[in-house]
């Protein structure tokens, strides 16, 4: 469960002043090499050309008639590595932050962050490649990463208790077909079609990822997807697959999906995303037991009014069956994006999230009550293939909810934290 994934990385807070833990196995990267917000989960899954980071322009109008092989969100000044019809991309993204709730004797790590956990001081987030054929009518996607975030996406799949070593280091690994020119099929480990954001930073209009991608989705999920482009304003996705972030199944119930994109104009995208996950052992994860299962209701919109200016929503509702009460967690976030040109940008985010303690979604603390963030970002693209970003941002506790350590060092008594970071992500 990603409950347990993050559960791991929280753990050591709860002792007091000591130092972060190795971070579990981590999270599926997404999306363009560009600081785009994905509006399909074909977007999410397809790297554009890194050349493009060195644009913070937006991006041209998402095509949903594209089979679900989502093109480059922007164009790039060069085009990528290509070997015998294969597309070869990757990246490399750094970054340093500053928590003024840490010190000498607080080592602890930045609370309630997915990936950019390291406190006062720089790490690496995550080094991948990807290789990409399109289906033509067969193709593969295979995405290999390393560092913090590929070790957290990947932390509970139960590959890597089966003595898999290997899956802990995929994030995508799948074959599609195109059975025709409106259909095409894909089976094995795919990112999400959940949420507005991606596991790859510079593909988001933030630095940080939200409340939402952190607590309210899953990272991956391996099985089939089905894609029907009805229109080039309707398209529609059904899945199928073993749950949340497991490349092998860990029971006997399959997990039920669904998303559908509608774009009723140029500048408007709507998704609608739907998932159930039942992640319980034995009998009580069984092949038709949705009375222990999840439900979650993932919307997703976008409109650009103009060439500088992008505006983004993203909700989330989540149904626990299991829990007698309070079964409902999940929240909401606004963003907007103005550019000043094609080198700067700058974005903020705005977020609720109610947190019920789930042990399938949610944070995993022993704690539920009401959240709120805001953060404010700064990217610039100086050249091609390189996005620096700065960062601040601060989160908000409300009532008893205290999921924050404090400056003396002792975890969960604390209802706020303020951050800063410096990003920088390198591309080919």
């Amino acid at each position: 469960m990603r409950a347990i994934v993050l559960g791991l990385l929280l753990s050591s807070r709860v002792a007091g002043a000591q130092p972060a833990p190795a971070p579990p196995t981590e999270t599926p990267a997404a999306g363009s090499a560009v600081p785009t917000l994905a509006v399909t989960a074909a977007e999410v899954e397809h790297a554009a050309p890194p050349a493009a980071i060195a644009s913070t322009a937006p991006a041209p109008e998402a095509s949903v008639s594209n089979g679900g092989e989502t093109t480059a969100t922007t164009a790039a000044p060069t085009g990528p590595l290509t070997f015998a019809g294969i597309t070869i991309t990757g990246l490399l993204d750094a970054y340093a932050t500053i928590n003024p709730a840490r010190g000498a004797t607080n080592a602890a790590p930045n609370d309630l962050y997915v990936f950019e956990t390291q406190a006062n001081g720089a790490s690496i987030s995550l080094a991948k490649i990807a290789l990409e054929r399109k289906a033509a009518p067969v193709g593969f996607r295979l995405d290999v990463g390393f560092g913090q975030t590929i070790d957290i996406v990947n932390a509970t799949d139960t590959a890597s208790g089966m003595g898999h070593d290997i899956t802990r280091n995929l994030e995508q690994a799948y074959v599609s077909w195109a059975a025709s020119k409106t259909v095409t099929l894909k089976i094995g480990k795919m990112v999400t079609h959940h949420g507005i954001e991606v596991i790859e930073s510079p593909s988001n209009w933030n630095y940080s990822h939200s409340l939402l991608f952190s607590y309210a989705i899953p990272f991956t999920q391996t099985g089939i997807a089905l894609d029907w482009v009805a229109s080039d304003v309707l398209e529609t996705t059904l899945f199928v697959v073993n749950g949340l972030n497991n490349t092998f199944e860990g029971n006997a119930f399959k997990s039920p999906g669904a998303q559908v994109i509608y774009k009723p104009t140029g500048e408007v995208t709507l998704i609608q995303n739907f998932s159930a996950f039942n992640e319980a052992p034995g009998d009580a994860g069984g092949l038709t037991r949705f009375d222990n299962a999840v439900y979650l209701f993932d919307t997703v919109a976008t409109y650009t009014p103009s060439a500088a200016l992008e505006l983004g929503v993203n909700s989330d509702v989540a149904y626990d069956a299991t829990l007698p009460s309070d079964a409902f967690l999940g929240g909401a976030a606004i963003y907007a994006r103005w550019h000043a040109n094609d080198k700067i940008a700058l974005s903020g985010r705005g977020e609720l999230f109610h947190d019920n303690a789930s042990p399938t979604l949610g944070i995993p603390l022993p704690m539920k009550g009401n959240i709120a963030e805001g953060t404010g970002t700064f990217s610039y693209a100086p050249s091609n293939g390189l996005l620096l970003r700065t960062e601040a941002r601060f989160d908000r506790g409300f009532g008893e909810f205290k999921p924050f350590t404090d400056k003396a060092g002792t975890a969960m008594s604390s209802a706020q934290q303020v951050t800063f970071i410096l990003g920088a992500v390198a591309a080919f």
